[in-house]
């Protein structure tokens, strides 16, 4: 044997061979596999957080583009407002009203609103208002016409109409009963 082959076999050198290849062991287990199990995770929620992030950049440019939009929705919930008011007082609608049937030529002799009461088919609290005027066919008509035109929500539910018959015309005194409702978002009372 030659001194090279001696030299690799002396025991100093295995034993330092030995204790590098168990220092290489000892750091591949301790250290190595463990930082590429880290670095793998990492990957993963770096993929994930990535992920959220152009979801979340997706919701921004969305948000800015109905943004865009506010001054239409914020006129639409004004127009809201005035159809379905926040406030169950009836004054202004009873006030509306009486000018309504003034200006078709009708003349109110009963008005009565109810008080506010839960929803039967809607969500928004109902207020019913019973009005009986007097007028003719086309005043009354007229009238009918003009509750729809109201600013505030209203709903015919029925009408009655009496004074008529075969030997009147258009120009005959009636007397129509209506029973109307209107709507408020405020809650209701009872």
């Amino acid at each position: 044997m030659s001194d090279r082959t001696a030299t690799w076999r002396s025991p100093i050198v295995l034993i330092t061979g030995g204790v590098a290849i168990l220092i290489l062991l000892i750091w591949l287990v301790a250290w190595f596999f463990p930082q590429g199990t880290k670095l793998s995770k990492l990957q993963k929620q770096e993929t994930t957080l990535q992920t959220q992030i152009a979801q979340g950049n997706e919701k921004v440019a969305l948000l800015k583009k109905q943004a865009l939009n506010t001054p239409a929705l914020e006129a639409m919930k004004s127009q809201l407002d005035t159809y379905v008011p926040s406030t169950a007082d009836v004054y202004p609608y009873i006030k509306t009203l009486s000018q309504t049937a003034s200006s078709a030529g009708v003349t109110p002799t009963n008005l009565s609103p109810s008080a506010p009461a839960k929803p039967t088919t809607g969500t928004f609290t109902e207020i019913a208002v019973s009005m009986t005027v007097k007028g003719t066919y086309d005043n009354i008509y007229g009238f009918i016409k003009d509750l729809y035109a109201l600013p505030r929500l209203t709903t015919i539910v029925s009408v009655g109409i009496s004074g008529g018959g075969p030997s009147t015309n258009r120009t005959t005194p009636l007397t129509a009963v209506f029973s109307l409702q209107t709507y408020t978002t405020a809650a209701p009372t009872g």
